[in-house]
């Protein structure tokens, strides 16, 4: 093919009513403007080929700078860009027509393959099974990144299997005001017919050719093809462009009461079967067709919209007389089994489904959770829809032989070792060190009162997590000890499950325990012996046990004006750790409702202090 100069190209924009350009560069404003006017917009410079596309857009941001700053070097230097993109858009060889066998220009550059549109296929039917004798409803779909005006198009139907029920066809609302079924051409253009299967049309109108010659002759006699034609409707304002897939149309089909059972029958599109008009380059028009025309007219090069977004004027989309070249994607196809008629029994189906709510999906690996997960979906989505026992038998074995190679999760993580590395102190944050034998996402402690903390990575209570050469991990936490004395359950978690296995740890506050009661518990023997004395303790002498620090050398009990000293000569006194517990021995001799009696510890450097720990009693008589 020869490339034509530029002097042929102005002579065809002249023709097509575009106007010449100017033989010298722009010295104005409105000479700029004047020739943008006369590029592709942006919309249609991405229908070029990339660097033909990357030259206009490069062109028309200089124009759009230039005439905003009107600075005169920017003008001058924008029309020259502009120039070369009109020249390279523009650019024109000859081919030969294959139906009037004369030389067509053609313009080179332009790109039609990024002209896209994806064609969806959905039917009504819940699960892949049908019975002879079933209708149901095929949609057709369309989503283009083009403006549309016509477009024939349609699916393969297994005639064997299935059958078109009569004016079902439909027309989608979604389309109403932008398109309108119709036959596009005369039905004797180009000598075959044009029609749809299973509308009334003449016999000598039905086009005689529904298939690609290169289709397999035993494939005729298995498969139809359903056509339908729209184009913009004559009352739309503007043409559509279907940027998300949208129903056109819609229409039934019906198992025939032959179909065989056991056999699956397809319903598909794809250009294996239909020719499109790229053949038009190659050899002879085929039908059926499955085309889409972009919005085209014939006064000038490019579809042009005014600022309403409503389209004036509209030129072919392709290079000639033929609208080739989209890329067309088609999403959908399906293949039904035919299955005999009969009751199903979805009971052990639908109990095998339910019992996984009874399951946590945390105590097992997830490679044996995510099979069983997916056979109770399968149930779900095929199972429960489906039309034969065998099929709903099946999905119910699956569900269960999954759910019995369930495997558990093993949690090989556990805490090696936990301390203070700062010194415990009532009411004050203390710092631990959690030693975990491997990496963990979570700790938990409870302390005796059930109260819960949970660490994490990223929270403000966690000061550092070192993953150690070794394999293990240190965690450095802060908590608030509010009591002298604290015990906690401590948990890990991994990435899946909380320990099972508890590490008890119990947190005492070392500076201010040496002198301090903790506790007092007087031990009535009525109640050791078994007696209920509700809550009251019977006359004489019981033991009381105390839990102080270390460093007390002596307990008094003081009531009624009365005090006993206690010290290692008239007192048991056990040491665990750093506290101690005392049992000391009390005459409880005293008669009174609500008595109180007060404890007073001190140390070898310190006088008696009374202590916040009281105890109150009833006397029994």
């Amino acid at each position: 093919m020869t490339k034509k100069v530029l002097s042929v190209v102005l002579a065809l924009i002249l023709v097509f009513g575009i106007g010449s350009i100017a033989a010298s560069a722009a010295t104005s404003a409105a000479d700029l403007k004047a020739l943008v006017d006369q590029l592709p917009t942006r919309y249609n410079a991405y229908f070029y080929n990339d660097e033909t596309e990357a030259v206009i857009l490069k062109a028309l941001d200089a124009a759009d700078a230039a005439l905003a700053s009107g600075n005169q070097s920017d003008i001058d230097a924008a029309y020259a860009l502009c120039e070369e993109a009109f020249d390279t858009a523009y650019t024109w060889e000859a081919t030969i027509n294959p139906f009037t066998e004369e030389d067509q220009d053609v313009n080179v550059n332009r790109d039609e393959s990024k002209a896209v549109a994806d064609i969806y296929y959905s039917t009504d039917v819940e699960g892949d099974e049908l019975q002879p004798g079933d209708e149901f409803t095929v949609t057709f779909s369309l989503k283009t990144n083009f403006y549309l005006q016509v477009m024939a198009s349609g699916f393969v139907y297994d005639r064997t299997k299935f059958e078109y029920v009569p004016d079902s066809l439909k027309s989608s609302d979604a389309i109403k005001g932008k398109l309108v079924l119709h036959p596009l051409f005369p039905y004797d253009r180009w000598e075959y017919g044009y029609g749809f299967d299973g509308v009334d049309l003449p016999a000598d109108k039905i086009n005689p050719k529904r298939y690609s010659e290169t289709w397999d002759p035993n494939l005729f006699e298995q498969y139809a093809f359903f056509e339908a034609a729209y184009g913009i409707d004559a009352t739309a304002s503007q043409f559509p462009i279907f940027d998300e897939p949208t129903p056109i149309y819609s229409l039934k089909l019906r198992v025939k009461d032959d179909a065989k059972v056991g056999e699956n029958g397809k319903i598909f599109g794809n250009m294996d079967v239909s020719a499109t008009k790229q053949n038009w380059l190659i050899g002879l028009y085929e039908y059926p067709l499955i085309e889409f025309h972009r919005a085209y007219g014939q006064n000038i090069h490019e579809l042009v919209a005014e600022p309403d977004g409503i389209i004036k004027e509209t030129w072919a989309v392709t290079d000639f007389d033929a609208y080739c070249g989209q890329t067309i994607n088609f999403h959908g196809n399906m293949d039904f089994k035919i299955v005999a008629p009969g009751d199903v029994d979805y009971s052990a189906l639908e109990a095998a489904i339910a019992e996984k709510d009874s399951f946590d999906s945390f105590t097992y690996t997830e490679e044996s959770w995510a099979a069983y997960e997916a056979a109770v979906q399968a149930g779900q989505d095929k199972g429960l829809k489906a039309k034969s026992q065998e099929t709903v038998d099946n999905c119910t074995k699956a569900i269960t032989d999954a759910r019995d190679a369930l495997e558990p999760f093993v949690q090989d993580s556990e805490i090696i070792n936990i301390k203070a590395i700062s010194d415990p102190a009532i009411d004050t944050n203390v710092k631990l060190e959690v030693l975990v034998s491997k990496p963990v996402e979570k700790l938990r402690f409870v302390d005796s009162d059930g109260n819960s903390l949970t660490y994490f990575n990223g929270y403000s209570r966690v000061e550092s997590i070192v993953n150690n050469e070794d394999g293990t991990q240190t965690w450095v936490v802060t908590t608030l000890l509010k009591k002298f004395i604290e015990y906690y359950d401590v948990y890990i978690r991994d990435a899946r499950i909380w320990s099972t296995k508890v590490y008890k740890y119990r947190l005492a506050d070392v500076l201010g325990t040496n002198g301090t009661i903790f506790s007092a518990k007087i031990v009535d023997k009525s109640e050791k012996d078994g007696f209920d004395t509700d809550g009251r303790i019977a006359y004489g002498r019981h033991d009381i046990v105390v839990e102080t620090g270390n460093g007390v050398s002596k307990i008094q009990v003081a009531y009624l004006g009365t005090t006993a000293t206690f010290a290692s000569y008239n007192a048991t006194i056990e040491r665990c750790g750093d506290y101690s517990v005392w049992t000391i021995n009390l005459n409880f001799a005293k008669v009174a409702e609500g008595l109180t009696y007060d404890f007073y510890s001190r140390t070898a450097k310190t006088s008696f202090v009374k202590s916040d720990v009281t105890a109150v009693v009833d006397v029994l008589h």
